[in-house]
């Protein structure tokens, strides 16, 4: 899973999610506006891109 910010997150599952990055991966959450505080630190690469295309394509060409 790719989590920029909490606003990749869907509604529906945002707290389960939040929860989930803090007890699994460490995040700091801020619980009080929902809103991720620190996560893990990426540099940036104009290269990098989270979505995966070929899968994104399969799923909607079948």
């Amino acid at each position: 899973m790719f989590v920029r910010s909490e606003v990749d997150l869907p509604l529906k599952m945002k707290d389960e999610l939040l929860k989930m990055l803090e007890e699994e991966h460490g995040w700091k959450i801020d619980w009080t506006k929902k809103k991720i505080v620190e996560g893990p630190i990426r540099f940036h690469d104009v290269n990098f891109n989270p979505t995966i295309v070929e899968e994104v394509y399969e799923k909607y060409t079948r």
